[in-house]
């Protein structure tokens, strides 16, 4: 319960902070550099745990053997 309270905090005042370079300068790439160096900044965690959930299931070192067939196999439609 506490941890919900710290990470409404977080966002409340990342709202704050994270335009102010825009309000003092009033020039676009203060947004575009930031929106850049924010995609990257998330997008190598996420692409690292993507690779390595995909080698644990390619390799079948899960306890549910042939764990990437059976995802595979789904169909959505």
């Amino acid at each position: 319960m506490a941890g919900n309270f710290w990470v409404f905090v977080f966002f409340i005042l990342s709202g704050f902070v994270l335009p102010l370079s825009w309000f003092r300068t009033r020039k676009p790439e203060s947004i575009t550099g930031a929106v850049f160096r924010r995609y990257i900044r998330l997008m190598i965690p996420y692409f690292i745990t993507i690779s390595f959930y995909y080698f644990v299931a390619k390799m079948d070192l899960t306890w549910r053997k042939k764990s990437l067939a059976a995802v595979k196999k789904k169909s959505y439609l």
